[in-house]
């Protein structure tokens, strides 16, 4: 599914622009979250590393649905997720039209 996501990706314009900065602040600003950190890399992709106080996998899915509701543009949002002891990571892809879209890597641990 990530293969299928990053061929998306390739086909529209990825913008991380400040606006959705600020929504990744606001969301991540909440009691279940003991940190968090998000950066954006050169190819605008963003990268979030959230830290629960206490991770468990249902409570991390649950955290990234509510995150992808919050932040999911209204043309498509899709997603993947892969795994391990401790961590989830979530490549999630949302387009306001079909042509420009953000893309984030979302790292629950």
């Amino acid at each position: 599914m990530k293969s299928f996501i990053d061929e998306l990706a390739n086909k529209l314009k990825i913008d991380a622009d400040m606006g959705i900065s600020c929504e990744i602040v606001d969301f991540f600003s909440n009691e279940e979250i003991e940190s968090y950190q998000h950066k954006v890399d050169d190819h605008k992709h963003i990268w979030i590393d959230v830290k629960m106080y206490e991770y468990g996998f249902a409570a991390a899915n649950a955290l990234f649905m509510s995150f992808m509701a919050y932040m999911s543009y209204a043309h498509f949002a899709v997603f993947s997720s892969t795994g391990g002891i401790g961590w989830t990571q979530y490549d999630f892809l949302s387009s306001m039209d079909g042509k420009t879209a953000f893309y984030c890597h979302v790292r629950i641990s």
